[in-house]
């Protein structure tokens, strides 16, 4: 991946993050909290910028 699209890319999951974390106080069941929790999980290690 090239340097602008990795940049690109980086930016577009740091946005879901923060819808993520915007959407989180809406959850009341379990299975929905968990489920949000394996995406914020998933999007912050894809995020994190690789040697």
């Amino acid at each position: 991946m090239t340097g602008a699209r990795q940049t690109k890319s980086l930016r577009a999951l740091r946005r879901c993050l923060t819808e993520l974390d915007v959407v989180l106080p809406l959850l009341t069941e379990a299975e929905e909290v968990r489920y949000y929790e394996r995406l914020h999980r998933l999007a912050t290690l894809t995020a994190q910028p690789h040697p």
